[in-house]
């Protein structure tokens, strides 16, 4: 933008090309500004995300868990049967 305002601003009188450079100057600052804002906004989708996303996981982690706890529940019940049996089939070999 500011090589574009060279070029122009030689061919315009000097209060014109003042007002060409105010002009440009408040348009430069509210693109900034607007950039300002639309990095905040696509942060907070981010973030936003990113809790959403963490949630999952939590949930993934806690139905893990729960299925991890079932799973050694029916081992330790089967090893207990299994002994249960091993114990009968040796006092009846020993009788």
């Amino acid at each position: 933008m500011y090589q574009i305002l060279l070029a122009v601003s030689p061919r315009l009188p000097c209060q014109q090309g003042k007002v060409k450079m105010q002009i440009l100057g408040q348009s430069i600052r509210d693109l900034q500004c607007c950039d300002v804002y639309f990095q905040a906004d696509l942060n907070k989708k981010r973030e936003a995300e990113i809790a959403k996303m963490r949630k999952e996981m939590e949930d993934q982690v806690m139905q893990s868990e729960a299925s991890i706890a079932s799973l050694r529940k029916k081992n330790n019940d089967a090893i207990n049967d299994l002994n249960d049996q091993l114990d009968q089939a040796q006092k009846a070999k020993s009788k």
